[in-house]
């Protein structure tokens, strides 16, 4: 993947998207293999945003036997069935466990009755998969067997649990990538750090993307014969630009050490939610939080007060694990589409992506818009996005490409640590797009989100960024400071050192050096 501004403006697309993250690179993946031609624009790095925070879950629809949505339920196993042969080398069975609750809707015999019924609505959900990667069925566990898996009871009452598998995404930002290479090998052009000022409008149609180029500051103008706004709660193609959509605040944070190798959750007293412990790459990811946001969504940050309010809610479910604030190694938060637009409900995430077609919504004719809600059905709602724009296009139906295409590194082993090397950075910054060092320390990367990268490896893929694109050695300072910062935004790694050099801001120049 090779990051070329310039040839965004080369020619009349079939598709412009806006946005990078997952949603996005899912429609510009899928219109790419179809063979329309594509540009793709994302203002930050791709994935850098809500796609960013994830349980890394693949979810299955059990939940929506609660509901009776059988349709959700046959959509999530056919696309976890999908991720799971797509990308073995990233997405692997994960069992949980949640304790039985109380009354008859929760109790021992309806869980059965659930299983059961979920067992044949997914008979199909192993067709095709490798082995290693087929899901067992569930089942309902004993007293016993329940608190050996599900560490942190501490003395609450048991009668026993359900145990079910799902999947996990070992590495979002890699699924993510290799969807995007996949897209650049079929004829997209991909940039990220490509700002949206804009529409391109004339009498009611939409005839692309007025963009700049982050970079350099060079204006460029994308033109489309239809666009697609994935930009999520950034909302590029509200009918007002005031607009927003009602949003909720979303959180997980990850841990240090795993306390179990399945995932387990329980309920917060008096609340209706639930929390779950995920085991990641000898860490653990809890969540997740939820908070009504009505602000600008360029504003929404997630602080250490949030990440206490959650662990507050999981020692809560869990009162027998050992979480002190000292284990918090990463938070990360996005905002989702709210549920019951335009209401003052409570802070509860939308339950199905939306596809948008603003033909019919404001008159605005080109232009359709994407909003998910989770990873698992991305390819999906990308795959209704196409369908639309080629019905736009005039050109019929184009039967769906990605759904029979795995990921490029589908025949490689499974993920390894990728301990961090001046060949493996340069490779991102080469063949991956990698423009800043945020975006190779935290996004083709995950050891400082998971607390394994030292302050001496972080100057050395500085090092190594400041050879391939020719940075000052000011430029080198200013990008390691500004790492240092947003890794403090997160509570991550090097969060003392960000936090000292701001104190020192203010403090004159020969002083600083001095120090």
């Amino acid at each position: 993947m090779k990051r070329n501004p310039a040839a965004l403006g080369a020619k009349l697309f079939d598709v412009a998207v806006v946005g990078g993250g997952i949603y996005g690179v899912c429609v510009a993946r899928d219109a790419a293999l179809r063979g329309l031609s594509v540009a793709l624009v994302e203002r930050g790095d791709f994935g850098a945003a809500t796609s960013f925070n994830s349980l890394k879950t693949i979810h299955g629809g059990f939940r929506y036997l609660q509901s009776a949505d059988l349709w959700r339920l046959r959509e999530s196993v056919r696309e976890r069935r999908y991720w799971l042969w797509a990308a073995p080398h990233l997405v692997r069975p994960l069992r949980f466990v949640i304790p039985l609750g109380e009354g008859l809707a929760r109790g021992r015999l309806a869980f059965r009755a659930a299983l059961a019924a979920y067992r044949l609505l997914s008979l199909d959900g192993n067709r095709g998969l490798q082995r290693g990667r087929s899901l067992p069925a569930g089942q309902v566990v004993g007293r016993d067997a329940c608190r050996d898996e599900l560490p942190g009871l501490g003395d609450q009452a048991v009668r026993g649990g359900v145990a079910w598998f799902d999947a996990q995404v070992v590495d979002t930002e890699r699924l993510l990538l290799e969807c995007l290479q996949q897209a650049s090998e079929a004829g997209a052009v991909a940039c990220n750090h490509v700002r949206a000022l804009g529409l391109i409008e004339h009498e009611a149609r939409v005839h692309g993307v007025r963009c700049e180029d982050v970079v350099d500051g060079a204006p460029l103008d994308v033109r489309a014969r239809v666009t697609v706004d994935a930009t999520g709660p950034f909302h590029l193609g509200a009918a007002d630009p005031g607009e927003h959509r009602p949003l909720v605040k979303s959180m997980n944070l990850v841990l240090a050490g795993s306390e179990a190798e399945h995932a387990f959750g329980a309920g917060i007293p008096g609340s209706r939610r639930m929390v779950f412990v995920t085991p990641w790459r000898d860490c653990s990811i809890v969540g997740t939080s939820q908070a009504r946001y009505r602000g600008n969504p360029d504003d929404c940050r997630f602080t250490a007060e949030d990440a206490e309010a959650l662990m507050t809610d999981l020692r809560a479910a869990l009162p027998g694990l050992d979480l002190g604030a000292d284990r918090v190694l990463w938070r990360q938060g996005g905002l989702l589409p709210a549920a019951g637009a335009g209401r003052a409900r409570g802070a509860v995430p939308a339950a199905r992506g939306e596809l948008i077609d603003h033909a019919r919504t404001s008159g605005r004719h080109g232009l359709v818009g994407v909003v998910g809600e989770k990873y698992t059905t991305a390819r999906f709602l990308a795959e209704r996005a196409v369908d639309l724009c080629l019905r736009k296009l005039g050109q019929g139906s184009r039967p769906c490409v990605a759904l029979r295409v795995q990921l490029p590194g589908a025949g490689a082993a499974v993920i390894d640590d990728r301990t961090g090397s001046a060949e493996r950075w340069r490779l991102a910054v080469r063949e991956e797009m990698a423009v800043t060092l945020d975006d190779l320390v935290f996004r083709r990367s995950d050891r400082a989100v998971r607390g394994r990268m030292s302050a001496e490896e972080l100057e050395a893929a500085a090092d190594v960024m400041a050879d391939e694109l020719g940075w000052s050695p000011s430029r080198r300072l200013q990008e390691i400071a500004a790492t240092r910062r947003c890794a403090a935004g997160h509570g991550g790694v090097w969060a003392h050192a960000a936090r000292r050099e701001s104190r020192m801001d203010s403090i004159p120049a020969h002083a600083r050096r001095a120090v």
